[in-house]
């Protein structure tokens, strides 16, 4: 590695720091195209644990297919030094955080697959670290359904995952939803009921998810 290159990645600016990593502009040399870099700082790179834990923040993204969600194309070490590849999204500001708040009870169903009759829906709960009551899921118009909770992914500010099997599936385009309640009896809000418009970030309206079943 040196200071302008990273295995077939060439740098082209630095986007931001964090306490473990750097975030960098990058073009893949080998298919020409632009990426995003995160690469382990140097001590990082030395430790286990760090490198362990941002192995599993790569897997646990790349099992996850959501709009809001970059691809991860590559997690790969180069001369000692750790790092993820992944996709480049370039686009117009349209708002910006206006507020700083805690993090709202949120979550979003990531991917849907087939398993012969059945479907498996995964999804994703954020918070703010407030232990979690239940997940449901609902189906279209029908009831709400209960949820199963990852329980690997159990870290008090981690990311969640939860898991729901869909049974009975029709062809045709559907509409999955879901909610996360808290033990303090704290709801997911839909849309309307949110008091203010939030910006992206700040938004944690349940969010519907259409998908076609054929």
């Amino acid at each position: 590695m040196t200071e302008d290159t990273v295995s077939h990645y060439r740098m082209l600016g630095k986007l931001g720091e964090g306490a473990s990593a750097v975030v960098y502009r990058a073009e893949d040399l080998a298919l020409g195209r632009e990426v995003v870099l995160k690469v382990l700082s140097p001590e990082c790179s030395a430790d286990y644990g760090q490198v362990a834990r941002f192995q599993h923040e790569a897997r646990t993204i790349s099992s996850l297919n959501h709009p809001n969600i970059c691809t991860i194309y590559e997690i790969a070490e180069h001369e000692g030094r750790h790092f993820i590849a992944m996709e480049f999204l370039d686009g117009e500001m349209k708002w910006t955080e206006a507020a700083i708040t805690h993090m709202q009870l949120k979550s979003f169903i990531a991917r849907v697959t087939s398993d012969g009759s059945r479907h498996k829906v995964l999804g994703v709960v954020l918070n703010d670290g407030t232990p979690l009551k239940s997940v449901e899921v609902r189906v279209d118009d029908g009831p709400w359904q209960a949820a199963t909770m990852d329980p690997s992914t159990s870290g008090k500010y981690s990311w969640k995952l939860f898991t729901y099997t869909w049974n009975g599936a029709t062809r045709g385009e559907h509409t999955l939803v879901s909610r996360v309640t808290d033990v303090n009896g704290k709801i997911q809000p839909t849309a309307e009921e949110l008091e203010n418009k939030k910006t992206f970030l700040e938004d944690n309206s349940q969010f519907p998810r259409k998908v076609m079943i054929s």
